[in-house]
Protein backbone atom coordinates (compact mmCIF):
# COMPACT_ATOMS: atom_id res chain seq x y z
CA UNK A 1 0.00 0.00 0.00
CA UNK A 2 1.40 3.31 -0.70
CA UNK A 3 1.97 6.01 1.93
CA UNK A 4 -0.17 8.29 0.41
CA UNK A 5 -3.49 5.90 0.47
CA UNK A 6 -2.17 4.10 3.67
CA UNK A 7 -4.61 4.51 6.88
CA UNK A 8 -3.24 7.38 9.63
CA UNK A 9 -1.77 6.15 12.83
CA UNK A 10 -2.86 7.01 15.76
CA UNK A 11 -1.62 7.14 19.56
CA UNK A 12 -3.30 4.97 22.33
CA UNK A 13 -2.07 4.03 25.87
CA UNK A 14 -1.34 0.46 26.86
CA UNK A 15 -4.61 -0.50 28.50
CA UNK A 16 -6.76 0.76 25.12
CA UNK A 17 -4.27 -0.70 23.24
CA UNK A 18 -5.21 -4.25 25.53
CA UNK A 19 -8.41 -3.49 25.26
CA UNK A 20 -8.49 -3.15 21.52
CA UNK A 21 -7.08 -6.48 20.56
CA UNK A 22 -8.96 -8.21 23.21
CA UNK A 23 -12.09 -6.84 21.10
CA UNK A 24 -10.05 -8.09 17.53
CA UNK A 25 -9.37 -11.27 19.02
CA UNK A 26 -12.95 -11.92 20.41
CA UNK A 27 -14.63 -10.32 17.02
CA UNK A 28 -12.48 -11.45 14.11
CA UNK A 29 -10.57 -14.32 15.25
CA UNK A 30 -12.56 -17.55 15.18
CA UNK A 31 -11.28 -21.35 14.96
CA UNK A 32 -8.35 -22.08 12.87
CA UNK A 33 -8.25 -18.32 12.08
CA UNK A 34 -5.11 -16.52 12.19
CA UNK A 35 -4.89 -12.67 13.61
CA UNK A 36 -6.88 -10.51 11.53
CA UNK A 37 -3.92 -8.07 9.23
CA UNK A 38 -4.12 -4.41 9.50
CA UNK A 39 -5.32 -3.60 5.76
CA UNK A 40 -8.52 -5.83 4.38
CA UNK A 41 -8.72 -8.17 2.04
CA UNK A 42 -10.75 -6.70 -0.39
CA UNK A 43 -11.55 -2.85 -1.14
CA UNK A 44 -15.12 -2.90 -2.00
CA UNK A 45 -16.53 -0.59 -4.62
CA UNK A 46 -18.03 2.86 -3.74
CA UNK A 47 -21.78 2.79 -3.63
CA UNK A 48 -21.59 6.31 -5.85
CA UNK A 49 -18.56 7.07 -7.02
CA UNK A 50 -17.20 6.14 -10.19
CA UNK A 51 -18.46 5.93 -13.71
CA UNK A 52 -20.91 2.77 -14.11
CA UNK A 53 -20.17 0.87 -17.37
CA UNK A 54 -22.37 -1.86 -16.73
CA UNK A 55 -25.34 -2.86 -15.02
CA UNK A 56 -26.58 -6.35 -14.20
CA UNK A 57 -30.58 -6.04 -13.90
CA UNK A 58 -32.64 -8.60 -12.27
CA UNK A 59 -36.08 -9.30 -14.65
CA UNK A 60 -38.68 -11.41 -13.23
CA UNK A 61 -41.92 -12.14 -15.47
CA UNK A 62 -45.27 -10.91 -14.90
CA UNK A 63 -46.63 -7.40 -13.98
CA UNK A 64 -43.59 -5.97 -13.05
CA UNK A 65 -42.83 -5.90 -16.63
CA UNK A 66 -43.69 -2.50 -17.85
CA UNK A 67 -41.06 -1.43 -14.72
CA UNK A 68 -38.48 -3.30 -15.68
CA UNK A 69 -38.45 -2.02 -19.27
CA UNK A 70 -38.75 1.49 -17.68
CA UNK A 71 -35.56 1.04 -15.89
CA UNK A 72 -33.77 -1.19 -18.82
CA UNK A 73 -34.48 1.79 -21.45
CA UNK A 74 -33.60 4.53 -18.63
CA UNK A 75 -30.21 2.18 -18.22
CA UNK A 76 -28.88 2.57 -22.03
CA UNK A 77 -30.21 6.18 -22.58
CA UNK A 78 -27.71 7.07 -19.85
CA UNK A 79 -24.67 5.59 -22.15
CA UNK A 80 -24.25 2.23 -19.83
CA UNK A 81 -23.96 -1.45 -21.00
CA UNK A 82 -26.65 -3.50 -19.82
CA UNK A 83 -26.93 -7.36 -19.31
CA UNK A 84 -30.57 -8.69 -18.52
CA UNK A 85 -30.72 -11.56 -15.78
CA UNK A 86 -33.84 -13.42 -16.46
CA UNK A 87 -36.91 -12.83 -18.31
CA UNK A 88 -37.15 -10.58 -21.44
CA UNK A 89 -40.73 -10.65 -20.81
CA UNK A 90 -42.32 -6.86 -21.57
CA UNK A 91 -38.81 -5.62 -22.77
CA UNK A 92 -38.30 -3.51 -25.69
CA UNK A 93 -37.06 -4.86 -29.02
CA UNK A 94 -35.03 -2.06 -29.12
CA UNK A 95 -33.35 -2.78 -25.71
CA UNK A 96 -32.69 -6.46 -26.23
CA UNK A 97 -31.66 -5.98 -30.15
CA UNK A 98 -29.12 -3.20 -28.48
CA UNK A 99 -25.84 -3.46 -29.10
CA UNK A 100 -25.53 -1.89 -25.50
CA UNK A 101 -27.28 -5.38 -24.51
CA UNK A 102 -26.86 -8.85 -23.45
CA UNK A 103 -29.35 -11.70 -22.13
CA UNK A 104 -28.43 -14.28 -19.81
CA UNK A 105 -32.17 -16.48 -18.98
CA UNK A 106 -33.03 -18.23 -16.49
CA UNK A 107 -36.34 -20.01 -15.44
CA UNK A 108 -36.55 -20.56 -11.51
CA UNK A 109 -40.23 -21.17 -11.49
CA UNK A 110 -40.96 -17.77 -12.17
CA UNK A 111 -39.12 -16.22 -9.73
CA UNK A 112 -36.68 -13.14 -10.36
CA UNK A 113 -33.22 -13.46 -8.92
CA UNK A 114 -31.55 -10.21 -7.86
CA UNK A 115 -27.21 -10.18 -8.71
CA UNK A 116 -26.94 -7.32 -5.97
CA UNK A 117 -28.89 -10.04 -3.21
CA UNK A 118 -25.50 -12.22 -3.60
CA UNK A 119 -22.80 -10.40 -5.20
CA UNK A 120 -20.25 -7.60 -4.01
CA UNK A 121 -17.37 -5.90 -6.49
CA UNK A 122 -14.20 -4.73 -5.31
CA UNK A 123 -12.28 -1.75 -6.76
CA UNK A 124 -9.91 -3.86 -8.52
CA UNK A 125 -13.19 -5.15 -10.92
CA UNK A 126 -13.10 -8.45 -8.67
CA UNK A 127 -16.28 -10.28 -7.85
CA UNK A 128 -17.08 -11.68 -4.22
CA UNK A 129 -19.70 -14.12 -3.63
CA UNK A 130 -21.82 -14.07 -0.28
CA UNK A 131 -22.37 -17.16 1.19
CA UNK A 132 -26.21 -18.62 0.28
CA UNK A 133 -27.91 -20.72 2.86
CA UNK A 134 -28.78 -23.61 1.16
CA UNK A 135 -33.07 -24.40 0.44
CA UNK A 136 -34.33 -27.64 0.87
CA UNK A 137 -34.51 -28.04 -2.90
CA UNK A 138 -31.72 -29.40 -4.53
CA UNK A 139 -33.28 -27.90 -7.93
CA UNK A 140 -33.30 -24.78 -6.82
CA UNK A 141 -29.83 -24.92 -5.85
CA UNK A 142 -28.47 -26.23 -8.50
CA UNK A 143 -29.44 -23.60 -10.17
CA UNK A 144 -28.37 -20.63 -7.46
CA UNK A 145 -25.25 -21.71 -7.98
CA UNK A 146 -25.60 -21.86 -11.63
CA UNK A 147 -26.48 -18.17 -11.86
CA UNK A 148 -23.90 -16.96 -9.47
CA UNK A 149 -21.32 -18.52 -11.45
CA UNK A 150 -22.77 -17.06 -14.71
CA UNK A 151 -23.24 -13.49 -13.66
CA UNK A 152 -20.15 -13.72 -11.75
CA UNK A 153 -17.68 -14.99 -15.08
CA UNK A 154 -19.42 -12.29 -16.86
CA UNK A 155 -17.85 -9.59 -14.92
CA UNK A 156 -14.88 -11.49 -15.84
CA UNK A 157 -12.39 -10.50 -12.49
CA UNK A 158 -11.21 -12.62 -10.12
CA UNK A 159 -14.02 -14.38 -7.80
CA UNK A 160 -13.90 -14.88 -4.20
CA UNK A 161 -16.07 -16.44 -1.74
CA UNK A 162 -17.68 -15.36 2.07
CA UNK A 163 -17.19 -17.93 4.26
CA UNK A 164 -20.14 -15.50 6.00
CA UNK A 165 -23.64 -14.71 4.27
CA UNK A 166 -24.41 -11.01 3.58
CA UNK A 167 -27.02 -9.41 1.17
CA UNK A 168 -25.79 -6.47 -0.72
CA UNK A 169 -28.64 -4.28 -0.23
CA UNK A 170 -27.16 -4.52 3.53
CA UNK A 171 -23.96 -2.73 3.15
CA UNK A 172 -22.76 0.71 1.63
CA UNK A 173 -19.33 1.80 0.77
CA UNK A 174 -18.85 4.88 1.33
CA UNK A 175 -15.58 7.11 1.31
CA UNK A 176 -14.36 6.25 4.63
CA UNK A 177 -16.11 2.69 5.40
CA UNK A 178 -18.13 0.11 5.32
CA UNK A 179 -21.98 0.51 6.46
CA UNK A 180 -23.98 -2.43 6.88
CA UNK A 181 -27.55 -2.88 8.51
CA UNK A 182 -27.81 -3.42 12.10
CA UNK A 183 -28.93 -7.14 11.57
CA UNK A 184 -25.00 -7.63 10.56
CA UNK A 185 -23.72 -6.26 14.13
CA UNK A 186 -22.53 -9.44 15.24
CA UNK A 187 -20.55 -9.57 12.30
CA UNK A 188 -18.20 -6.64 12.71
CA UNK A 189 -15.44 -8.20 13.06
CA UNK A 190 -15.41 -10.56 10.12
CA UNK A 191 -16.47 -7.54 7.98
CA UNK A 192 -13.87 -5.03 8.83
CA UNK A 193 -11.29 -7.78 8.65
CA UNK A 194 -12.68 -8.52 4.97
CA UNK A 195 -13.72 -5.32 3.86
CA UNK A 196 -11.84 -2.46 5.71
CA UNK A 197 -13.55 -0.21 8.85
CA UNK A 198 -17.44 -1.30 9.16
CA UNK A 199 -20.04 0.13 11.01
CA UNK A 200 -23.78 -0.58 11.85
CA UNK A 201 -26.51 1.65 11.79
CA UNK A 202 -28.73 1.21 15.34
CA UNK A 203 -31.46 -1.52 15.46
CA UNK A 204 -34.44 -2.11 17.47
CA UNK A 205 -34.05 -3.48 21.49
CA UNK A 206 -36.93 -6.03 19.90
CA UNK A 207 -35.09 -7.17 17.13
CA UNK A 208 -37.43 -5.75 14.38
CA UNK A 209 -35.58 -4.65 10.99
CA UNK A 210 -36.78 -1.50 9.17
CA UNK A 211 -36.98 -2.16 5.53
CA UNK A 212 -36.31 -5.88 6.03
CA UNK A 213 -32.47 -5.11 7.13
CA UNK A 214 -31.61 -3.70 4.01
CA UNK A 215 -29.69 -0.69 4.58
CA UNK A 216 -29.64 1.06 1.01
CA UNK A 217 -33.67 1.64 1.13
CA UNK A 218 -32.99 4.43 3.71
CA UNK A 219 -29.28 5.53 3.37
CA UNK A 220 -27.31 6.64 0.09
CA UNK A 221 -24.04 8.15 -0.57
CA UNK A 222 -24.26 10.72 -2.80
CA UNK A 223 -20.78 12.86 -2.45
CA UNK A 224 -17.90 13.20 -0.32
CA UNK A 225 -19.02 12.75 3.50
CA UNK A 226 -22.79 13.23 2.33
CA UNK A 227 -25.72 10.70 2.73
CA UNK A 228 -29.43 10.78 2.38
CA UNK A 229 -31.43 9.52 4.94
CA UNK A 230 -34.77 8.62 4.70
CA UNK A 231 -37.19 11.19 6.61
CA UNK A 232 -40.42 8.79 7.48
CA UNK A 233 -42.24 12.05 9.39
CA UNK A 234 -41.49 14.17 6.38
CA UNK A 235 -43.02 11.52 4.07
CA UNK A 236 -46.52 10.78 6.39
CA UNK A 237 -46.40 15.52 6.69
CA UNK A 238 -46.86 15.29 2.59
CA UNK A 239 -49.02 12.45 2.56
CA UNK A 240 -51.57 13.67 4.91
CA UNK A 241 -51.95 16.88 2.77
CA UNK A 242 -53.40 15.47 -0.06
CA UNK A 243 -56.91 14.84 -0.69
CA UNK A 244 -57.77 11.16 -1.82
CA UNK A 245 -57.78 12.25 -5.69
CA UNK A 246 -54.43 13.33 -5.37
CA UNK A 247 -53.11 9.59 -3.61
CA UNK A 248 -55.58 7.59 -6.10
CA UNK A 249 -53.58 7.08 -8.85
CA UNK A 250 -51.09 5.28 -6.56
CA UNK A 251 -53.66 3.28 -4.95
CA UNK A 252 -55.29 2.17 -8.41
CA UNK A 253 -51.88 1.01 -9.69
CA UNK A 254 -51.27 -0.58 -5.98
CA UNK A 255 -54.62 -2.10 -7.20
CA UNK A 256 -53.42 -3.33 -10.57
CA UNK A 257 -50.30 -5.80 -9.18
CA UNK A 258 -51.54 -8.90 -8.50
CA UNK A 259 -48.39 -10.08 -6.96
CA UNK A 260 -49.78 -9.61 -3.46
CA UNK A 261 -52.40 -11.91 -3.37
CA UNK A 262 -55.03 -11.15 -0.74
CA UNK A 263 -52.65 -8.70 0.90
CA UNK A 264 -52.50 -6.60 -1.83
CA UNK A 265 -56.38 -5.55 -1.28
CA UNK A 266 -55.52 -3.66 1.60
CA UNK A 267 -54.12 -1.30 -0.91
CA UNK A 268 -51.04 -0.39 1.58
CA UNK A 269 -54.05 1.60 3.37
CA UNK A 270 -52.27 4.95 3.52
CA UNK A 271 -54.62 6.25 5.46
CA UNK A 272 -52.90 4.72 8.37
CA UNK A 273 -49.47 6.37 7.59
CA UNK A 274 -52.04 9.46 7.65
CA UNK A 275 -52.56 8.68 11.41
CA UNK A 276 -49.09 7.58 12.69
CA UNK A 277 -45.97 8.11 12.42
CA UNK A 278 -44.92 4.39 13.41
CA UNK A 279 -41.63 3.33 14.93
CA UNK A 280 -39.76 3.14 11.22
CA UNK A 281 -40.13 7.04 11.41
CA UNK A 282 -38.40 7.08 14.87
CA UNK A 283 -35.52 4.29 14.23
CA UNK A 284 -34.86 6.60 10.84
CA UNK A 285 -34.26 10.03 12.99
CA UNK A 286 -31.82 7.74 15.33
CA UNK A 287 -30.17 6.33 12.35
CA UNK A 288 -29.89 9.90 11.13
CA UNK A 289 -28.84 10.83 14.26
CA UNK A 290 -26.06 8.66 15.12
CA UNK A 291 -24.84 9.00 10.96
CA UNK A 292 -24.44 12.77 11.75
CA UNK A 293 -21.73 12.65 13.98
CA UNK A 294 -19.36 11.31 10.88
CA UNK A 295 -21.39 12.52 7.73
CA UNK A 296 -23.44 15.37 6.46
CA UNK A 297 -26.90 14.07 6.48
CA UNK A 298 -29.34 15.68 4.06
CA UNK A 299 -32.95 13.86 4.64
CA UNK A 300 -35.16 12.84 1.86
CA UNK A 301 -38.57 11.86 2.16
CA UNK A 302 -40.06 8.79 2.59
CA UNK A 303 -42.65 6.22 3.68
CA UNK A 304 -42.38 3.15 5.47
CA UNK A 305 -45.17 1.56 7.45
CA UNK A 306 -44.86 -1.86 8.72
CA UNK A 307 -48.63 -2.21 10.07
CA UNK A 308 -49.93 -1.48 6.24
CA UNK A 309 -46.48 -3.19 4.62
CA UNK A 310 -46.23 0.48 2.74
CA UNK A 311 -42.40 1.30 1.76
CA UNK A 312 -42.08 4.51 -0.93
CA UNK A 313 -37.79 4.52 -0.73
CA UNK A 314 -36.15 7.12 -2.53
CA UNK A 315 -32.88 6.12 -1.51
CA UNK A 316 -33.19 2.82 -3.49
CA UNK A 317 -31.44 4.84 -6.35
CA UNK A 318 -28.84 4.17 -9.06
CA UNK A 319 -26.10 6.88 -8.25
CA UNK A 320 -23.13 7.75 -10.88
CA UNK A 321 -20.30 10.98 -9.18
CA UNK A 322 -17.36 11.52 -11.52
CA UNK A 323 -15.89 15.07 -11.93
CA UNK A 324 -17.73 15.11 -15.28
CA UNK A 325 -21.36 13.63 -14.67
CA UNK A 326 -23.82 13.13 -11.44
CA UNK A 327 -26.29 11.03 -12.65
CA UNK A 328 -29.15 9.14 -10.56
CA UNK A 329 -31.86 7.07 -11.74
CA UNK A 330 -34.43 7.21 -8.89
CA UNK A 331 -37.58 5.17 -8.17
CA UNK A 332 -41.13 7.35 -8.00
CA UNK A 333 -44.79 6.91 -7.26
CA UNK A 334 -47.56 8.80 -9.08
CA UNK A 335 -47.97 10.53 -5.75
CA UNK A 336 -46.73 14.00 -7.62
CA UNK A 337 -46.29 16.06 -4.63
CA UNK A 338 -43.63 13.17 -2.79
CA UNK A 339 -41.76 12.60 -6.00
CA UNK A 340 -40.71 15.94 -6.35
CA UNK A 341 -39.97 16.84 -3.23
CA UNK A 342 -37.67 13.58 -3.18
CA UNK A 343 -36.34 14.40 -6.80
CA UNK A 344 -35.63 17.83 -5.70
CA UNK A 345 -32.88 16.74 -2.51
CA UNK A 346 -30.71 14.82 -5.53
CA UNK A 347 -31.33 17.80 -8.25
CA UNK A 348 -30.10 20.44 -5.04
CA UNK A 349 -27.08 18.33 -4.95
CA UNK A 350 -26.29 19.16 -8.92
CA UNK A 351 -27.78 15.68 -10.02
CA UNK A 352 -29.40 14.82 -13.51
CA UNK A 353 -32.37 12.57 -12.26
CA UNK A 354 -34.08 10.03 -14.29
CA UNK A 355 -37.60 9.36 -12.52
CA UNK A 356 -38.42 5.49 -12.95
CA UNK A 357 -42.24 4.34 -12.32
CA UNK A 358 -41.65 1.39 -9.68
CA UNK A 359 -44.78 1.09 -7.49
CA UNK A 360 -44.96 -2.55 -8.18
CA UNK A 361 -41.44 -3.50 -6.59
CA UNK A 362 -41.79 -1.50 -3.91
CA UNK A 363 -44.41 -3.80 -2.96
CA UNK A 364 -42.02 -6.23 -2.55
CA UNK A 365 -39.87 -4.00 -0.29
CA UNK A 366 -37.53 -3.66 -3.42
CA UNK A 367 -36.45 -0.76 -5.82
CA UNK A 368 -33.62 0.13 -8.22
CA UNK A 369 -30.64 -0.38 -6.63
CA UNK A 370 -31.92 -3.77 -5.17
CA UNK A 371 -32.75 -5.36 -8.58
CA UNK A 372 -29.28 -4.08 -10.35
CA UNK A 373 -25.71 -4.63 -9.76
CA UNK A 374 -23.34 -1.68 -11.56
CA UNK A 375 -19.75 -2.34 -12.48
CA UNK A 376 -17.67 1.05 -12.25
CA UNK A 377 -15.01 2.22 -13.82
Amino acid sequence: MDKENSPSRIQINRRDAIALMAALVANVVGKGDSPASLDPLHQLQSSYKGKIDHVYMGTPRGSLCTESNSLANAILANGWDLTIVGSIEGIDKEVIDSEHTSVFPHWMSGEAFFPRDHLLLTEEGGTIVSRVPPTNDRYVNGIMKELIEGVSNRIRGPVYSTPFPIVGGGILKTDNEVLVSGEYKSLIGTLSKWFGYTSAVPVRKDGNLLAGGHIDLYVTPVAPNTLLVADGRAGREIISSLNNSEVDSYVQTVRSIDIMGDGRNDNFNLLNVREQVGWESEMLDEIAHKLSKSYEVIRIPGVFDAKSRLMISYNNALVEHTPNSMTAIVPVTTIDELDDAAIDVYTKLSYKVTPVPFVGFSMHKAGIRCVTLESRV
